[in-house]
């Protein structure tokens, strides 16, 4: 495993050069070495205090084959979340209000959230067991990057005041490691699949704990934050693609 995430790594870190250099050795599927896809990819999310979610989203992607081993994959996907006061109160969503000097919770309302990510991917194929890519069964590692809106209608505190709406998103960088595999259905449609995690490494409010949390924005961003930390460690997709 350690050789395969080693040369996960490289290929990555390569990817500028290698679109550089003319590849000696790229047969691809009957001589295509590119592929378009467009499907679904499925989710579950497991946080403290919430009942466990299926969640899906639509996507795009596209493929290119470097040699009989290696491709490398781009796409994006979109989709939502929609939480309301008896999935927000659970989870202790709230904020410390300096002027009160209180600490505000949500009471009511709803809460939606959209995103849409892209995905950089390196794909490592199994040529030892008959793949040769862009068709087969292989590993893959990426790099997602999610931009993330919301559609605030919470009403905070005992005094259900409406808080100040959240007008802004912010943005989360994940890592995901794939197990996956592509079947020809018939002549250039293929059929490609993967299970798999994706974990944030970064966000733009990733630094924000709970004493800093000091108006709802601040709580809605940590919540949508900590939400997608707990999901995706189980993950799927399906896709059709065209070979061209």
């Amino acid at each position: 495993m350690r050789k395969i995430l080693n040369k996960y790594i490289v290929s990555l870190v390569c990817f500028a050069a290698a679109n550089l250099f003319a590849q000696t050795s790229n047969p691809g599927y009957l001589g295509k070495t590119r592929v378009v896809n467009f499907g679904v990819e499925g989710f579950l999310s497991f946080m403290d205090g919430m009942p466990m979610r299926y969640h899906q989203f639509s996507g795009l992607s596209y493929e290119s084959s470097r040699n009989s081993w290696l491709s490398f994959r781009g796409s994006a996907k979109w989709g939502g979340f929609d939480f309301d006061a008896d999935d927000l109160q659970p989870v202790g969503m709230g904020y410390y209000h300096p002027q009160s000097q209180q600490r505000n919770n949500i009471v009511g309302g709803t809460l939606a959230v959209s995103m849409v990510e892209l995905e950089a991917s390196a794909l490592l194929y199994q040529t030892q067991a008959g793949s040769l890519a862009p068709f087969g069964t292989y590993y893959s590692l990426g790099l997602y990057y999610a931009f993330l809106n919301q559609d605030d209608k919470t009403v905070w505190n005992s005094r259900a005041i409406t808080a100040d709406k959240v007008e802004d998103g912010h943005t989360v960088l994940s890592l995901g490691l794939n197990y996956g595999g592509r079947r020809i259905l018939f002549d250039k449609i293929s059929l490609n699949y993967t299970i798999g995690i994706a974990y944030p490494i970064s966000s733009s409010i990733s630094k924000l704990s709970g004493n800093q949390l000091l108006s709802s924005k601040d709580a809605i961003h940590r919540f949508t934050y900590d939400f997608l930390k707990s999901s995706r460690t189980i993950k799927g997709s399906i896709e059709v693609g065209y070979f061209f």
